[in-house]
């Protein structure tokens, strides 16, 4: 059963009983948060401005992106790479290409069977802090 309709049974007997129901997302909503506050605090123009300006080079580089001619990588080895350059280093540079990488995989992607489903279904990683 998907969290939605989890959510709406288990507070079902909560709304027929008159009583208030129990919030289940255990992330603090701020009520007066307003969609276009949220568009200003959750991205990082300079991170993409680094991934854009990475790809720009690529594309001299390489050829463009959705050109025949540009070279098709193992995208899955490079992004695993990077991510491990970072996680020894700390340099965010790493993180830059990990994003391109992951993009270059959605545009380019060699698995004829690729989907997109938007539905996390609940799977979410743990708060360390």
């Amino acid at each position: 059963m998907e969290k939605l309709t989890q959510e709406f049974m288990h507070n079902l007997w909560r709304w027929k009983c008159s009583l208030s129901e129990y919030d289940l997302d255990p992330v603090p909503k701020d009520k007066h948060t307003t969609i276009d506050e949220l568009y200003k605090t959750e991205w990082c123009e300079e991170f993409e401005q680094l991934c854009r300006n990475r790809l720009l080079i690529g594309g001299m580089r390489y050829g463009r992106m959705h050109s025949t001619e540009h070279p098709i990588y193992n995208y899955y080895k490079f992004i695993a790479s990077r991510l491990e350059e970072y996680h020894e280093t700390g340099n965010l540079d790493s993180l830059v290409d990990v994003a391109n990488g992951a993009m270059l995989l959605y545009v380019l992607g060699d698995r004829p069977d690729r989907y997109f489903d938007g539905d996390s279904r609940g799977i979410h990683d743990e708060a360390i802090r």
